[in-house]
């Protein structure tokens, strides 16, 4: 990609069978920094890829090149639009397929782990923190006996879309969930309470199930649990030091991520969860030999529950999501799989078979959630374009005019068409076609087009868009136009006697008219200066009020690399 503004990380892809894979777009929201204080670069933030890694379109500068979770697309009172969470603005964002904002909604000590539209999009869950000291009784069940731990206790809410976001249900870790079900046990007591607020159970994910209870997830707990509808009790814990299940061998998950209902019928229920099986943290060894996609079948009678399908890990060295990560099910029955570090995802069969795989090309960036989605980017934008004029060939004696043509986040393109542009900007003269290759296309025309304008087709011909016109720059080196013939002895003493002619009338009349104004406004023009002078300085509000200057200089907005507080694991 030649814009500078955009700077998209790039992918290795491995497409083992996909004549199998759904159709679809990758949703992407990569970053570098989790806790990012400062404007970011162009590889972080919103980002739609193809299924060959290809920028579809680029939300960073949208966003202030900062951090994006949960980008993908959701049914919103009916309707399928892209949703994210906002981390710079702490706010839920939906997004049209013009890219355009229709809401924004900002969120009291936001959560970025979860935007989660139900009940046909007429209902979004989302999480907040809540951060407060619970009192010495709650402290001494963990063994700290010198009054209040500080705890980072979560909250999740049930949001009516239909009416501005109003809450409809709110429930509190505080009185459900006690600190001695954590398994996030380093260091003393003390020190969990006194250097916190202490992540104690660390909600990653709420679904909801037909009848109206409750699924969730937490990782500092290694369980899932279901909450009553009614009154918010735990209805069965399962996995952690608590489970109302037996979890044993392959059964027993941990630092878990994304649950999700998957269905039911008379005697089980189905859920999904991405299991890390390996965190951050150093409190335990990793539970299972790598991460892993689960599939459960869920027997709320008999207290049982067994493993449906397992998605296995795709790569053969680091097998662990010990960050992040999530489970999709595709619309063709495939299984797509995000496993965080270092943007690793795959497509699988229904029944596990490896489709797809892909990486970033850098180690250093990751994700929250990845999703695919087939979609249509209708932008309400032109398209981009950059031309140039340099000379080629043998000695470069024939000029080539070069263009490059971008429209970000336009899915039907398939041809672009470079046309020569008048000096009002419209096009006259069709110059060469070519097929969309990328996200940006180079486009050449052998000759000088002085002005340019370029046309995206669609795959029946027809035109989406056109950009504004560009006035081509010159290169460096430029194959001269053929010279005129050498003007007369004669034909250059006339020109240089009427150019002196008329340079001796202008001086004589310039002259004239400045002796005049001389004398009839002298003191008018002065004042209007002061005037002026003074103006300038009253909108600055004072005489001494200091000039801001204007920050040019990119590197000053470079992430910031502090990492998250002690306890705050992703």
């Amino acid at each position: 990609v030649q814009r500078p503004d955009f700077t998209p990380t790039k992918w290795h892809v491995k497409n083992y069978h996909p004549d199998r894979l759904a159709p679809g777009y990758w949703f992407i929201g990569p970053y570098r920094v989790l806790d990012q204080t400062t404007f970011g670069h162009g590889w972080v933030g919103a980002h739609i890829f193809d299924g060959d890694g290809e920028l579809v379109w680029s939300g960073a500068n949208m966003f202030s090149q900062g951090n994006v979770e949960d980008f993908r697309i959701s049914n919103v009172d009916g309707e399928y639009l892209m949703t994210l969470m906002d981390q710079g603005s702490n706010s839920m964002v939906v997004l049209d397929n013009q890219y355009e904002v229709r809401d924004r909604l900002r969120i009291d000590n936001f959560n970025s782990h979860e935007l989660h539209f139900v009940d046909n999009g007429t209902r979004a869950l989302v999480i907040r923190g809540n951060p407060r000291q619970a009192p010495p009784d709650m402290a001494r069940t963990i063994g700290y006996n010198d009054g209040e731990c500080h705890v980072q206790f979560e909250i999740f809410q049930e949001l009516d879309v239909t009416n501005d976001y109003e809450p409809t249900f709110t429930w509190y870790s505080w009185n459900h969930i006690g600190l001695n079900e954590s398994t996030l046990t380093e260091g003393s007591p003390a020190r969990r309470c006194m250097g916190g607020p202490w992540d104690y159970l660390h909600l990653n994910s709420v679904d909801k199930t037909p009848e109206g209870d409750y699924l969730i997830s937490g990782r500092h707990t290694d369980a899932l649990y279901k909450v009553s509808k009614d009154d918010g009790h735990i209805i069965w814990r399962l996995g952690g030091s608590h489970s109302d299940f037996p979890t044993a061998g392959d059964l027993y998950f941990t630092r878990q991520h994304d649950v999700r209902y998957r269905g039911q019928n008379e005697t089980h229920l189905l859920l999904s969860i991405l299991d890390n099986a390996k965190g951050i943290d150093h409190t335990s060894p990793p539970s299972y030999p790598f991460s892993r996609g689960l599939l459960l079948a869920i027997n709320e009678k008999d207290m049982t529950y067994h493993i449906e399908l397992q998605i296995d890990h795709p790569e053969t060295d680091d097998r662990y999501s010990w960050r992040r990560g999530n489970y999709q099910v595709l619309s063709n029955g495939n299984i797509f799989m995000g496993w965080s570090e270092q943007g690793v995802q795959s497509e699988h069969s229904a029944d596990g078979e490896l489709l797809m795989e892909a990486i970033f090309a850098v180690d250093w960036l990751g994700t929250y959630r990845q999703y695919k989605y087939p979609f249509v980017g209708m932008p309400n934008t032109l398209p981009d374009i950059h031309s140039r004029v340099d000379a080629s060939g043998p000695d470069n004696t024939t000029n080539t005019t070069t263009v490059y043509v971008s429209w970000n986040g336009a899915t039907e393109v398939r041809t672009w068409e470079l046309w020569e542009a008048n000096v009002a900007g419209h096009a006259v003269e069709h110059l060469t076609t070519s097929a969309k290759k990328g996200f940006e296309t180079k486009l050449e025309h052998t000759g000088h087009a002085a002005r340019v304008v370029v046309k995206a087709l669609d795959k029946n011909g027809k035109v989406l868009g056109t950009s504004a016109s560009f006035k081509t720059l010159i290169g460096d080196e430029v194959a001269p136009p053929t010279p005129p013939a050498a003007p007369s002895f004669f034909s250059l003493g006339w020109i240089f006697s009427s150019n002196l002619l008329a340079f001796g009338c202008g001086f004589a009349g310039s002259s004239l008219v400045l002796l005049v104004l001389w004398h009839l406004k002298p003191r008018a023009a002065f004042r209007r200066w002061r005037s002026a002078r003074y103006q300038l300085l009253l909108r600055h509000g004072k005489d001494d009020a200091p000039f801001e200057p204007l920050i040019e200089d990119s590197d000053a907005f470079s992430p910031s690399l502090r990492g998250a507080s002690y306890y705050a694991y992703d």
